[in-house]
């Protein structure tokens, strides 16, 4: 049974995280914030730390840059909530080592799935652990991005920058609805089952420096 940290200020999404997780298996224990946690972390190791970002005291990036300076802690699989697509932190965030992100509202199935691949490869490797965009693939990502046409990758680099289709159309000088139409296309080229899917594959893009 694995033990997992969630460090979760919104106490709804804390408690239905840790539900779940208990639901499948795991062992899960729960902080309020980045201080909440570190003083959890005093007499728990976790096989897996689950962080928000933007948390009072104690911010999910401050909390992970500590972490980073202890042998011990810096080996343990971390995956990062982001209550919006900011690049900025996302990015930071991977840089400071974390190995994987989602962004909410997020479904349980992908937290589960994500959860089960980063346990995974904790256990088959000891390696230094990669960046998420690295661990699926750069050319698999170029293949997709290649199917669609230079208007919507346009549209693609904006939607990363968690612009609306409103802004986007502004700064293309298109309408709301031609935005809404490319995004509609690109989802049913790259067969994406929604929109959440079309912005984690423009910032994984992003992030691969393909985009």
């Amino acid at each position: 049974m694995n033990n997992i940290l969630i460090i979760e200020d919104d106490v709804n999404i804390r408690n239905n995280v840790v539900e779940i997780l208990e639901i499948n298996g795991y062992k899960p224990k729960a902080a309020s914030d980045g201080l909440d946690a570190l003083a959890i972390l005093k007499n728990y190791h976790p096989d897996l730390i689950i962080s928000d970002i933007l948390m009072p005291n104690l911010t999910g990036l401050e909390l992970k840059e500590k972490l980073e300076s202890c042998d011990i802690f810096k080996k343990i699989p971390f995956i990062f909530l982001s209550a919006k697509a900011d690049l900025q932190d996302i990015r930071e965030g991977m840089n400071l080592g974390a190995d994987d992100y989602l962004t909410k509202p997020f479904k349980l199935a992908d937290l589960l799935k994500t959860i089960k691949i980063r346990l995974s490869k904790q256990q088959d490797s000891k390696e230094e652990k990669t960046i998420s965009f690295q661990d699926n693939h750069i050319d698999e990502l170029k293949q997709k991005l290649n199917k669609l046409s230079s208007a919507e990758k346009k549209v693609l680099t904006l939607l990363a920058q968690n612009f609306s289709s409103v802004e986007i159309g502004k700064k293309l000088f298109l309408s709301t609805k031609t935005i809404q139409n490319h995004r509609a296309n690109m989802v049913r080229k790259l067969k994406f089952t929604g929109t959440n899917s079309l912005l984690d594959f423009a910032i994984r893009c992003t992030l691969a420096g393909i985009l």
